[in-house]
């Protein structure tokens, strides 16, 4: 059922309610016996009579109560169907978002990886700065041996020892 058709349905029994409160309080019925010539008491039918209706009319109250109360339960239940939609489509941005968070994490993942290997590659930068200036001492070694050699007196540059002589004395810088 529909909203419409639960309100139409309340209307309905509120206004049946409203006539046969307006037939039960009519001057004729209030005696309990009317105008029929009947005794009062359990052998009257007008008597009986005006016991249904009362007893209907308050059936049709509490309908009515029932109605309202349908009412506000079909309220309820479209604003809890509401709140599902709205949790359904913050599940799926939740979703979107878990994608991202892994994507990030690889990258990380990646970038620790890339970081191990810069502190090997430094270490290997370091090794090679070491024989680099192990290779400038023993330049340099060399080039006092050959500049002690020049100034002794049996050693002249002259010639082709002199283009070696200049060789030699050239100095390393790192």
């Amino acid at each position: 059922m529909n909203l419409l058709a639960k309100v139409g349905w309340t209307a309905l029994t509120l206004l049946l309610g409203a006539v046969l409160v307006g037939a039960a309080s009519s001057p004729a019925l209030a005696e309990g016996r009317g105008n029929s010539g009947v005794p009062s008491g359990p052998g009257n039918p007008m008597a009986k009579l005006q016991q249904e209706i009362n007893g209907l009319t308050q059936r049709l109250t509490e309908l009515a109560q029932l109605g309202q109360s349908v009412v506000g339960l079909q309220q309820k239940i479209d604003a809890l169907q509401k709140q599902m939609t709205t949790l359904q489509q913050q599940t799926a941005a939740y979703a979107g978002l878990q994608q991202q968070v892994n994507t990030l994490n690889g990258q990380v993942n990646t970038l620790q990886q890339q970081t191990a290997a810069y502190a090997g590659l430094q270490q290997q930068i370091n090794a090679l700065n070491s024989q680099v200036a192990t290779l400038q001492q023993q330049a340099a070694a060399s080039a006092g041996l050959q500049q002690q050699q020049m100034h002794s007196p049996c050693t002249t540059p002259t010639g082709t020892r002199s283009a070696m002589w200049s060789v030699f004395r050239t100095t390393f810088r790192g």
